[in-house]
């Protein structure tokens, strides 16, 4: 990773940065695999990921300032994955997905003293989606996307030399919902069930937090 921060005035600031990474993943596992349909396994996950991110901060008073973040990353993952059942019928999988995302964040803080202040703040934040490992799933439920949360957020803290409280109001509504579900993948075979991620439409989270730390 990589960052460069710059104060552009008094008033002002900004933050350019670029992450990257290369993650290699390998398993190798023997025994009772997938309910009993493996009885061997070797996979290999390899996943990059490279991104840009920048943020600007503005104070537009002395009690109001405003802050502007955004982030674009792709995502690639690629997949290998083979399986014996107890000495017969080798599978082998391979697949690759790749995502691009983005997401930002603004927010708005009200400085009510010295040792008082409120913010809200509206932000899209994303989960990158991925490729589930079970040799013995359909096509069709090999992958999952990216899910994509929307947040709403409000907050009031107070500080002094020695105590801190925050309290925050949340609401999370969430897109293309990653879930672990199971299905049948053999038509007229019930014993094809099996658990994996996908997505589902929407789904939502809220509640409020409080903090106090002396």
């Amino acid at each position: 990773e990589f960052r460069l921060y710059s104060d552009l005035s008094n008033t002002s600031s900004i933050i350019i940065g670029t992450y990257v990474k290369f993650l290699s993943e390998t398993d190798d596992a023997s025994g009772y695999l997938f309910a009993g349909d493996a009885s061997k396994y070797d996979g290999s996950f390899d996943i990059n990921n490279i991104a840009g991110y920048m943020q600007y901060e503005q104070k537009l008073n002395h009690r109001f300032t405003l802050s502007l973040n955004t982030r674009f990353e792709t995502n690639q993952i690629k997949y290998s994955g083979k399986s014996n059942y107890y000495g017969n019928n080798d599978t082998t999988i391979t697949f690759e997905t790749e995502d691009v995302l983005a997401g930002f964040r603004s927010a708005l803080q009200y400085n009510i003293n010295a040792n008082a202040m409120m913010y809200g703040s509206i932000s899209r934040g994303y989960k990158s989606g991925g490729i589930n490992q079970n040799p013995y799933l359909s096509q069709a439920n090999r992958s999952y996307e990216p899910e994509y949360n929307w947040n709403y957020e409000t907050g009031l803290k107070t500080y002094t030399s020695n105590m801190q409280s925050q309290l925050t109001l949340f609401y999370m509504n969430r897109v293309e919902q990653q879930v672990n579900i199971s299905s049948q993948q053999e038509e007229g075979n019930p014993n094809t069930f099996y658990f994996y991620t996908a997505n589902a439409t929407t789904g939502y989270n809220f509640g409020m937090e409080f903090e106090h730390a002396f």
